[in-house]
């Protein structure tokens, strides 16, 4: 295993990247407002400084498959800002930074002879890219943040090569074949001799080893401005393709397989059928169609997961009402995202029954069925005698 001694890709990007242009310049303090919040989850306002946005280019970079770090002249570079360093040692897991007492250093795989070599791309590649929610928080946006960018016009986007077919999709369906897409295999690299880079919005914390790990008041971002950045990708959505024969009552579910059990889904699910409400397994349609029947909406429900991150590109005034356990002490960025997309979010927590002792959020929990009902009366929903079930 090599170890390189790490540096942030803010103070890099200033100093050595051949170019760089500041989006957003951060420093702003902004409120995360808690959600409405019924069943025994609690949350409160969360306040925080945001931090910069920007788009860089380095020279001679290297990048890894499934790996947030870049390397450049013997640093390896992350995205971390201001106080967000601190919180590095505190949260990493062990097998991935290894510290002298003074600096810290990225443990990481050493170069093969099998090195990709590219002239020019734009990385989206990173740890969480295959994870749906984080594909569409992280790197769509990075992507959408620079799209229209003239420096950037015609610029590959590199992507990882184990990326679920949906996202891969996502980027398509937005990109409109204006730029090629390389795919770097899993377990490789690729040597860049001109690499863009965008910052998150939010900080995203860098390998973390469990949830006391991650500081509330880091997740935090400016909300006006990331909702422009979704509404003008949701602007594109074909008008024609949403169609009247589509739900206005939609429940995303969540298969039992996954971690995060609703485990009584099936009882939440008759209940929202006898209202009207049709079903679908988001992994189980292409991303158009998902686009397609989330636009179409005027209500959405399930389970907190990935496919509560399709409400990003509903039309405004839809009704959302997302379950979950009680640990939702983090969830202000999304409230405050889907306030700024003109959108109201109930969040119905429920009893643990099984909890994730290192994350928290991947606990098992139930839901009380009669939360669910107030829920629905307050929706006005009447019940239905012929839903439609997709």
């Amino acid at each position: 295993m090599a170890k390189t001694e790490i540096g942030s890709l803010l103070d890099a990007a200033r100093s050595v990247a051949s170019q760089y242009i500041e989006i957003y310049a951060g420093g702003e303090i902004v409120t995360m407002p808690a959600p409405r919040i019924v069943g025994p989850g609690r949350c409160t306002d969360i306040t925080g400084v945001t931090r910069k946005v920007f788009l860089a280019a380095f020279d001679n970079a290297i990048v890894r498959s499934r790996f947030d770090g870049i390397e450049v002249g013997g640093r390896m570079l992350f995205d971390y800002q201001g106080r967000e360093a601190q919180r590095i040692a505190a949260e990493c897991l062990p097998d991935k930074f290894w510290s002298d007492g003074e600096r810290i250093f990225a443990l990481h795989e050493p170069l093969n002879d099998q090195v990709l070599e590219i002239p020019e791309a734009l990385t989206l590649i990173g740890n969480n890219s295959p994870n749906f929610g984080h594909w569409i928080m992280e790197h769509l946006l990075q992507w959408a943040t620079v799209e229209n960018r003239a420096e950037l016009q015609h610029v590959p986007i590199l992507i990882d090569g184990d990326l679920h077919a949906s996202h891969r999709r996502a980027l398509e369906y937005f990109l409109q074949g204006r730029a090629p897409v390389i795919v770097l295999p899993k377990d490789s690299a690729a040597r860049v001799e001109r690499l863009w880079t965008v910052s998150n919005w939010i900080y995203i914390p860098i390998y973390w080893r469990d949830e006391d790990a991650i500081h509330r008041e880091f997740i935090v971002w400016p909300a006006q401005e990331v909702a422009s950045r979704y509404r003008s990708l949701a602007a594109r959505i074909d008008d024609e393709a949403v169609t009247s024969s589509l739900p206005s009552f939609v429940f995303f579910s969540r298969k039992k397989t996954r971690h995060r059990k609703l485990v009584n889904i099936d009882e939440i699910e008759d209940l929202a059928r006898g209202r009207g409400f049709a079903i679908f397994h988001p992994e189980d349609l292409d991303f158009t169609e998902q686009l397609r029947i989330v636009r179409a909406a005027s209500h959405v429900m399930g389970p907190e997961g990935s496919a509560f991150f399709l409400a990003f590109f509903a039309k405004a005034g839809t009704k959302l009402c997302c379950f979950d356990h009680p640990f939702v002490e983090k969830v202000g960025f999304a409230e405050a995202l889907y306030r700024a997309l003109a959108m109201d979010l109930v969040l119905v927590t429920g009893e643990c029954v099984r909890k994730d002792e290192q994350f928290s959020r991947f606990s098992d929990y139930r839901i009380d069925p009669s939360d669910v009902e107030r829920i629905l009366n307050d929706w006005v929903l009447p019940s239905a005698a012929e839903p439609r079930i997709a």
